[in-house]
């Protein structure tokens, strides 16, 4: 019974993918990770008329009123994330 947990650890550790990429894997993830970025900043966000943050589409702070625009407008006219919907960053 005591080895129990240990080998339950085990076991668990066995079926979990290796975490780190090989040296050959690195250059496609690391140009995954680049794309992954540009396209978050051409991302289309939203605001309000009044408001200093910037949303996804369904977020509930939106209901009045929406303007769309790019990540990079926003972020450049001073707008921040919303804690609430968790826009791109």
């Amino acid at each position: 019974m005591r080895y129990l947990p240990l080998a339950l650890l085990l076991l668990f550790a066995l079926a979990m993918p290796p975490v780190l990429a090989t040296p050959a894997q690195a250059p496609a993830m690391m140009h995954q990770l680049a794309h992954h970025k540009t396209k978050a900043r051409q991302a289309t966000v939203y605001v309000t008329e009044t408001g200093s943050k910037y949303h996804r589409a369904g977020c509930s702070s939106l209901r009045h009123s929406k303007r769309a625009m790019s990540l990079k407008e926003a972020k450049a006219a001073g707008y921040t994330a919303c804690k609430r919907c968790h826009p791109p960053k």
